[in-house]
């Protein structure tokens, strides 16, 4: 594993692609997938590859990825913070 770049956004959509896709085909019920998903997805890669809380990993053989992050609590505006946390 090591740390995802910019240049492996293009093969992490594609596995998702792929993911989604066997979803929408087992499920069909529960999942569609969204017209211009992979445009959407890569949108959404490079902008969280850019958050400082958030890490991906990704596999060197390019079957894999992980994504990961922390939000802290005061961070959320919409939570009702009198009563998180305690």
């Amino acid at each position: 594993m090591r740390k995802a770049l910019k240049s492996d956004i293009p093969w992490m959509v594609s596995l998702s692609h792929n993911k989604r896709k066997s979803y929408a085909e087992a499920q069909k019920q529960f999942w569609k997938m969204a017209k211009d998903s992979d445009k959407i997805q890569t949108k959404w890669f490079e902008e969280l590859f850019e958050q400082k809380n958030a890490i991906a990993l990704v596999a060197d053989n390019k079957e894999g990825f992980v994504i990961g992050g922390h939000l802290r609590i005061r961070n959320l505006k919409h939570v009702n913070k009198s009563r998180a946390c305690k």
